[in-house]
C-alpha cells in the first residue's frame, strides 16, 4: 500500500466523522425547535434512500437490487432505524459530544459479543479496556445523582442497535455488495418510519427547520460515502483510532451550534472512552501485525 494512499484514506476518514457530528448536531437543532422524533428519522432516511439510489442506478442497474440475505438486509435496517432513534431522542437531554462518546462504546461492544458468542479469542487487556470504555460511561451518565435521568440511558440503547447493525454489516459484506446493503438499509430505514410522517403534525414548523432537516440527511448520506471511500483505501483496523476524533468534532459542532459544552465530569468520561476505545484499536493493529 503506497504511502499516499494510505494517507488519503484516514483524511477520508476523519472527514467522514467530522460530517457525522455535524449530522448529529443538525438533528439535535431541529428536534428542540419541536419537529417529531420518528418523522425526522424518515427525512433522514429518505434522502439517503433517494441519494444512494441515484448513485446506484448508474453503477449498478437492476443488480443493485440483488441480495442472497433479503431477511438479513432487512433486519439491519430495523437495527439501524431503532438505534437512530434512541440517539436522536437522547440529543433532547445531551451534548453532541457526551452522546458521541458513549455511541463510541460500539467497537469494543462488537468485540465483547464476538468473545462470548462467536468463541472468538479476546486477550485480557481487551476485556480491561472495555470495562474502561463503560467506567467512562457511568461518569458521564452518573447514575445515583440528582443530574441522572432515565432518558439518559437512550445512548446505550443506540449502542445496543449499533452492535446489532455492526455484526450484521460484518455478515452481509461476504456475499452482498456495499452499494446494494445500503440502499436495502435506507429503503427499509424509509418504509418503516413513513407513517411517522403521515401522522405527525409539522405544519407549525417554519421553513428552516424542513431545510436542516433535509440537510442533515445529506450530511449523513455524504458521511457514509467517504467512510466506504476510506474503508477501500485503508485497512479497518488502521482507520478505528481516528475514528475517535469524531468526540472532539461532536464538542465543537455543539459549542458553535448551541453554546453547549460538557461539564467536568463528563469531559472526564469521554476522555476514559476515547482513550480505552484508541487502546482497543491499537491493540487490533499490533496483533494482526505479529
Amino acid at each position: 500500500m503506497s504511502q499516499g494512499r494510505q494517507l488519503a484514506g484516514l483524511a477520508l476518514a476523519i472527514f467522514a466523522v467530522a460530517i457525522f457530528a455535524a449530522s448529529d448536531t443538525l438533528s439535535q437543532v431541529v428536534l428542540r425547535a419541536g419537529a417529531p422524533l420518528l418523522a425526522v428519522v424518515f427525512i433522514r432516511f429518505a434522502v439517503q434512500a433517494v441519494a444512494t439510489s441515484l448513485l446506484a442506478v448508474p453503477l449498478r442497474g437492476r443488480a443493485m437490487f440483488h441480495t442472497e440475505q433479503r431477511g438479513l438486509q432487512i433486519l439491519r435496517g430495523m437495527s439501524l432505524v431503532m438505534g437512530t432513534s434512541c440517539l436522536f431522542a437522547s440529543l433532547r437531554f445531551m451534548t453532541v459530544g457526551e452522546m458521541t462518546a458513549i455511541m463510541m462504546l460500539t467497537p469494543m461492544a462488537v468485540t465483547a459479543i464476538s468473545g462470548l458468542l462467536f468463541k472468538e479469542v479476546v486477550p485480557p487487556l481487551r476485556w480491561l479496556l472495555l470495562v474502561g470504555g463503560f467506567a467512562g460511561t457511568l461518569v458521564i451518565l452518573r447514575p445515583g445523582t440528582e443530574d441522572f435521568r432515565w432518558v439518559m440511558l437512550l445512548p446505550l440503547g443506540q449502542v445496543v442497535f449499533n452492535t446489532v447493525f455492526q455484526l450484521l454489516t460484518s455478515r452481509l459484506s461476504r456475499t452482498d455488495h456495499p452499494v446494494t446493503t445500503n440502499l436495502y438499509t435506507s429503503l427499509t430505514c424509509t418504509v418503516l418510519t413513513l407513517p411517522a410522517l403521515v401522522l405527525a403534525e409539522m405544519s407549525h414548523l417554519p421553513g428552516w427547520v424542513w431545510g436542516l432537516t433535509v440537510g442533515l440527511g445529506l450530511t449523513a448520506t455524504l458521511g457514509h460515502m467517504l467512510w466506504v471511500m476510506a474503508f477501500q483505501r485503508v485497512p479497518a483496523t488502521q482507520v478505528m483510532p481516528f475514528t475517535y476524533s469524531q468526540i472532539a468534532f461532536a464538542v465543537l459542532a455543539g459549542w458553535v451550534a448551541t453554546g453547549a459544552v460538557p461539564d467536568r465530569w463528563a469531559a472526564v468520561g469521554m476522555g476514559a472512552i476515547a482513550l480505552c476505545g484508541i487502546g482497543s484499536a491499537l491493540l487490533t493493529l499490533y496483533q494482526q501485525r505479529r
